[in-house]
């Protein structure tokens, strides 16, 4: 939305070959003082004598007649004092028999002749899609918006409309049925919908019912042809796509959802082939304008200012229209891009799912300056395409509906939104975006926030900033321990821009067996937005068991205010008690930490990290206060266990501690050290080249008998040159290498301390594999040296157990299509749900949450075969096979 222009360019700046314009057509604008000359009918056609145009003006007369001008099309059909305010009304689309007419060598003539402000080729504008692979993914760009948020309070009204200046849109689309809005003068059958055949069956009588020029005009009109189907041709597709993501059907039991819900949308044909023209889409602006729609749609631009299409943005502005535009597909150096530049359009920039301008490859990428307003979704948004398909598409085309689809929807929340109180609200709402462009200014106010423009409106947002325990009953040294009784002070603060919380209560709720709550309910001051309050005065207090270990205890606080607030739970976790486990990364700065770190967590474990590279080698007296320690060494053979380390590991072990240690090399390195043999307990043989699988001892408490992968994405991918070892001083094998005879990848040992030592790096362990996994590993590795667990881990179901009460099912199976997956826990948990092929590849996460219990479909894209379902939580695996038949 550009304030001011430096420089105004009345004409295309593409260089010669690179123009695309209509044959045989220019627009044509008569000068205010010939307005009065003009000869016009009521619906402001031009007359016409022997199949040739007249307008009144004689010079203009005689070149019609010299270059045989055979029909005219006004921009609009219905003259009012704000449509004569933008000179509107004296726009034109001239027609010549000659379709290989030179347009620009015309429309210069034309320029000239008395009565004529400007003359210009009828020009198209490309649009700013960019075709993607098809696929049939979620549509992130939907709840990254907040839309689920905002259909909590409105999912739209079909009363209010939006138009797409397109090529059409697919109206036999079987997701887009009664999406359309429909002009109920023109429905002569009131079916709510199109019917193109003649009553009283079908709409099609040529007349125009309501008197706005345009007869048949049931869902809109093609302003290409000047007929009322606005069906796009085949392979342009492009309208159908923007139109489906502004304003698809939702909530249908029919492919994907759409911004607007309920919103209807206007169809419009106003181009074709990948282009937009200058005509049609000033013809479909005026039309959306004087028929009702809220907000416009426009896809298409250039670099050239055009007068005739600012003068429609204009007028459709004054007539309380929201109007956005697409940025383009490519970086313009900052120079302006139009219809985006115009005035009181929402100059709109596509965003990717981590809220980065979007970069698509090809040398394409979103287009960023300082004259963009907002970003919005634009990589890989899923969208409906002409014949009942789907796709997901990139490009600033998917963007500028978004925002249409917005505006839409905050208008059927609040009726009396005018176009300004709502583009100022879509742009204080927005998310501020990591890239660094949007710190330079580059990208707007930030992505789009649908929720948050209709919400804040109405709702507080209060979110939970801090916890605080008072144990002053206990120890008093601010800590949760087993068997004391604690009160928790939660601060809550309001986010700014909200509405002003009152009456504010809390209820704690937990599903874990070892946590009493005392006092389940609390008690806030009212917080204003932008402020901070907490239940100091009326707190919650909790005592966790006396014999439970220490561990991450999860709550789940429900929220009640007047307004309600955005979220009315959080989930809160409490530390409880002081860790037994260090890890000691001894990577050389890897940064492998991360992977034993997701383990303890998924594990509520408590755990210290030490980071060797930063902090040098652990003091004895720190490995000796856990009674734990896991330690891995990565990748690094050349320093993996230095002496002084040796030396630190010796004297722990003597000491009666527990260690589990994981590395590639650490033979290779000092296995010819007696510190490998006389506390390792191994002896190294050789290298395993490469092999990634690796089987477990069949009865052994951590081989189990099972598989690991230490190959591929899911893990470190770092497993390529492990060791083959032995055990030797009473330690006994855990794991094999497949293929290897007669050498290990694991061993164990108990005898005055106790070991685990993996001669493959842990962090490698690959978890996009139905095979045992990272957090399994950790388990039993820690009940093998006798820690006590969480509540619910210290016995696990593996993969084949079957309990007396199955938490996994599917109907029917096998399955043609439609097959429904249900599953049900003993207590709520976090879990996920997760579909593999036959040979253990991931093909898709069903689920992934917090929940006791539920049903998701299945995909409906799957060919034949045969499937694996796995559900996992902390305490329970589960796996059951499908049969997918045709």
């Amino acid at each position: 939305m550009k304030r001011c222009f430096e420089l105004i360019l009345f004409f295309f700046l593409f260089s010669s070959g690179k123009e695309i314009f209509f044959p045989g057509e220019i627009i044509v604008q008569f000068s205010p003082e010939v307005r009065k000359l003009l000869l016009r009918d009521k619906n402001n056609f031009l007359s016409t004598e022997e199949g040739i145009v007249l307008t009144g003006i004689p010079e203009v007369d005689q070149a019609n007649r010299l270059y045989s001008v055979i029909s005219s099309q006004p921009a609009c059909r219905k003259i009012t004092p704000l449509i004569e305010k933008y000179n509107l009304d004296l726009i034109y689309l001239f027609i010549f028999q000659e379709k290989k007419i030179d347009v620009e060598k015309v429309a210069e003539f034309y320029k000239r002749l008395p009565g004529i402000k400007d003359a210009l080729p009828n020009y198209g504008l490309p649009v700013d899609r960019i075709p993607n692979d098809p696929l049939f993914g979620n549509q992130w760009h939907l709840p990254k918006m907040m839309c689920p948020e905002a259909w909590d309070f409105t999912i739209g009204d079909t009363t209010v409309s939006l138009a797409v200046i397109d090529q059409g849109v697919d109206y036999g689309h079987q997701d887009l049925s009664g999406s359309f809005w429909i002009n109920r003068a023109e429905d002569l059958n009131n079916n709510g919908r199109f019917d193109t055949f003649p009553p009283p069956e079908g709409d099609l009588d040529g007349v125009d019912q309501d008197g706005n020029g345009y007869p048949d005009d049931v869902i809109g009109f093609d302003m290409m042809d000047g007929d009322p189907n606005p069906m796009p041709d085949p392979g342009s597709d492009h309208g159908t796509i923007c139109h489906g993501i502004a304003c698809a059907r939702t909530d249908n039991g029919i492919g994907v959802a759409s911004v607007g819900w309920q919103i209807r949308g206007m169809n419009l044909r106003c181009g074709t082939g990948g282009y937009i023209y200058i005509y049609p889409a000033i013809s479909g602006i005026i039309y959306a304008a004087q028929n009702g729609a809220f907000a416009i749609s426009n896809s298409w631009g250039g670099s050239s200012y055009i007068p005739q299409v600012n003068s429609a943005i204009q007028f459709a502005w004054e007539s309380g229209c929201v109007i956005s535009a697409s940025a383009g597909n490519e970086y313009s150096g900052g120079a302006p891009r139009y219809p985006a530049c115009y005035d009181n359009v929402i100059a709109t920039a596509a965003s990717d799912r981590n809220d980065w301008h979007s970069v698509w490859g090809g040398g394409q990428q979103s287009n960023y300056a300082d004259w963009v307003d907002v970003s919005a979704p634009g990589s890989g948004v899923l969208t409906t395409t002409n014949n009942n398909g789907y796709g997901a598409y990139d490009g600033t085309s998917m963007s500028s509906p978004c925002v249409a689809g917005q505006a839409a929807l905050m208008k059927a929340a609040f009726p009396q939104m005018t176009n300004e109180e709502c583009t100022t609200r879509i742009f204080l709402t927005c998310d501020p975006m990591p890239d660094t462009l949007y710190a330079q200014g580059l990208l707007g106010h930030g992505r789009i926030n649908v929720g948050k423009a209709i919400l804040s409106q109405v709702w507080s947002n209060l979110n939970v900033v801090d916890l605080r325990i008072n144990d002053r009953g206990g120890n008093n040294n601010g800590v949760p321990e087993p068997g004391e009784i604690c009160a928790l002070i939660v601060t809550l603060e309001n986010a700014n821009g909200w509405q002003n919380a009152t009456n504010i209560t809390a209820t704690l709720h937990t599903a874990h067996p070892n946590m009493e709550i005392i006092k389940n309910s609390a008690r806030f001051p009212d917080i204003p937005a932008g402020g901070r309050g907490d239940c100091s005065q009326d707190s919650f207090v909790f005592r966790l068991q006396a014999s439970a270990p220490p561990q991450r205890v999860k709550f789940i606080m429900t929220k009640s205010s007047t307004p309600r607030s955005l979220y009315l739970t959080d989930s809160i976790k409490v530390t409880c008690g002081f860790p037994r486990i260090i890890l000691i990364d001894d990577d050389a700065g890897q940064n492998y930490e991360r992977w034993y770190k997701a383990a303890c967590d998924s594990l509520s474990l408590l755990y210290k990290i030490h980071e060797v590279s930063s902090q040098g080698v652990p003091l004895p007296e720190t490995l000796n206060r856990y009674p734990v320690v896991i330690w891995w060494t990565g990748l690094d053979s050349v320093t993996s266990l230095t002496s002084q380390e040796q030396q630190v590991l010796q004297n722990y072990l003597d000491n009666g501690g527990k260690l589990f240690i994981s590395g590639s090399n650490i033979g290779q390195d000092i296995g010819s050290e007696p510190f490998y043999a006389n506390y390792l307990k191994a002896q190294y043989l050789q290298n395993s080249s490469g092999v990634i699988y690796i089987y477990g001892v069949p009865g052994d408490p951590i081989g189990v008998g099972d598989s690991i992968v230490v190959g591929g994405s899911g893990g470190a991918n770092n497993g390529r040159t492990n060791d083959c070892i032995n055990p030797v001083g009473g330690a006994v094998a855990t794991h094999y290498y497949r293929g290897l005879p007669s050498t290990y990848a694991g061993i164990r040992y108990d005898g005055g301390y106790k070991l685990v030592y993996f001669a493959f790096p842990f962090e490698a362990v690959n978890h996009t594999t139905r095979y045992v996994q990272k957090p399994e590993l950790l388990r039993r590795i820690l009940l093998y040296f006798g820690e006590q667990l969480p509540y619910g881990l210290e016995e696990k179901k593996e993969f084949g157990a079957r309990s007396s009460s199955p938490s996994l099912r599917i109907q029917p199976n096998p399955f043609k299509k439609g097959g429904r997956v249900s599953f049900h826990l003993p207590f709520p948990h976090n879990l996920t749900l997760q579909l593999y092929t036959h040979t253990g590849q991931k093909i898709k996460t069903l689920y992934s949450g917090f929940s006791q219990g539920g049903s998701v479909l299945l995909p409906s894209d799957l060919g034949s075969g045969i499937y694996f379902l796995e559900l996992e939580t902390a305490f329970l695996k589960e796996r059951i096979k499908l049969i997918k038949i045709n």
